[in-house]
């Protein structure tokens, strides 16, 4: 009988092996993060393919925000840290377009790409956010969650509407990809999120923001109610001289 011989492989090799995967990538002017909603029309070729592949394999794609290049035509430069999207609903539409919902699961990191196929594809490992030192993590919680109330606020003002902020996650981990996704900045001010190594940087990252924010809020919304005075007074004027 035929015997192999045993060779030992390292604990860390298979835990390695286990987390790295091949993922199928959509490269995007959008950053994702765990349980936030995405939206997607599809109707460039390659990603018709992509998707049918993701519908009929069960698998998720990768979310990658764009260094370099464009959404539609040529391959874009993807970022390293991106965000797997699970598919949950599709709307199929004439000559194979579609409209698809997904959320974000889970943080990876891209270790290299193929263009094997018309899409992009990753090797992938998955890399989940550490809390870090958890009293630090809870403090700076603490701030984000009454800042982004306030933030909230001031959002709700400027659209004349009413935000339930009651609804803020009590967790930690929850709270921070709650606000990394509601935040209106830039991109490249988002991408520094998936990029943070724990929870705790990421909460005191947005700790350090959102004053920043909260004020150029006030302006806008001092803008606003000085824009809507001057019109008041504008209409009042023109009754008067009637």
């Amino acid at each position: 009988m035929l015997r192999l011989a045993a060779f030992p492989i390292p604990l860390e090799s298979v835990l390695e092996s286990l987390l790295m995967v091949e993922l199928p990538l959509f490269p995007l002017n959008t950053v994702l993060f765990p349980t936030a909603p995405l939206t997607l029309h599809i109707f460039e070729e390659r990603y018709k393919e992509m998707v049918s592949r993701c519908i009929a394999e069960d698998i998720p794609f990768g979310v990658v925000l764009i260094r370099e290049g464009q959404e539609v035509g040529s391959p874009a430069l993807p970022f390293e840290v991106g965000t797997t999207a699970q598919i949950v609903s599709v709307e199929k539409l004439l000559q194979g377009r579609m409209n698809l919902i997904a959320v974000g699961r889970e943080r990876f990191r891209l270790l290299d790409t193929s263009h094997a196929r018309p899409y992009l594809v990753g090797r992938v490992e998955f890399a989940p956010h550490v809390t870090g030192e958890r009293l630090s993590m809870l403090d700076a919680a603490g701030s984000v969650r009454r800042l982004f109330t306030d933030y909230l606020g001031l959002v709700a003002k400027l659209m004349d509407a009413e935000l339930n902020t009651k609804a803020l996650p009590d967790d930690a981990p929850s709270l921070a990809y709650t606000v990394a996704a509601t935040l209106q900045v830039d991109n490249d001010v988002k991408q520094q999120w998936p990029n943070a190594d724990s929870i705790q940087a990421m909460l005191q990252s947005q700790a350090d923001l959102l004053p920043k924010e909260l004020a150029r809020l006030k302006l806008l919304a001092q803008v606003e109610h000085e824009r809507k005075r001057d019109d008041d007074d504008s209409r009042m004027g023109s009754f008067s001289k009637n």
